[in-house]
């Protein structure tokens, strides 16, 4: 919760030259947040396309890089990428509910989050209505 003794009440009685100049904070702000957050993406792309290492093993001493070999992946692909996603895969088929979730929806098969409206309000209420009734009827 914020400490309200901090806070500073929006009034309309600021005045045009103040609120330009708290618009122009809070541009500068946003656009430095946008770089900070594209920084980060280009790091965290730039790490992925890394070629995977060649002595890596897992758990069970397996050297990973001929593991994903076997999987008849092409040299090209031997990426950190490509070894992030098989972990992904490995967990989904253990019965990890988030790695599954994040495998559907990287490959583009995640659902729709939105409820779109293609109908006008009162159009919608009465659809509703009449379908109502008729269920009473029978």
């Amino acid at each position: 919760m914020a400490n309200e003794q901090n806070l500073i009440p929006f009034t309309s009685n600021q005045d045009r030259e103040e609120a330009k100049k708290n618009g122009h904070k809070g541009g500068i702000a946003s656009g430095k947040a946008r770089r900070e957050k594209r920084k980060m993406r280009e790091r965290v792309e730039f790490l992925l396309s890394l070629p995977f290492p060649d002595n890596l093993t897992s758990q069970n001493g397996k050297n990973i890089k001929e593991t994903m070999k076997s999987l008849g992946i092409e040299d090209e692909d031997l990426d950190n990428g490509m070894a992030v996603t098989i972990a992904m895969y490995n967990e989904a088929l253990k019965g990890n509910v988030k790695a599954s979730t994040f495998l559907r929806d990287t490959s583009g098969e995640k659902p729709i989050d939105k409820v779109e409206v293609t109908k006008d309000t009162d159009e919608a209420i009465k659809d509703m209505e009449d379908y109502l009734c008729k269920k009473k009827k029978s």
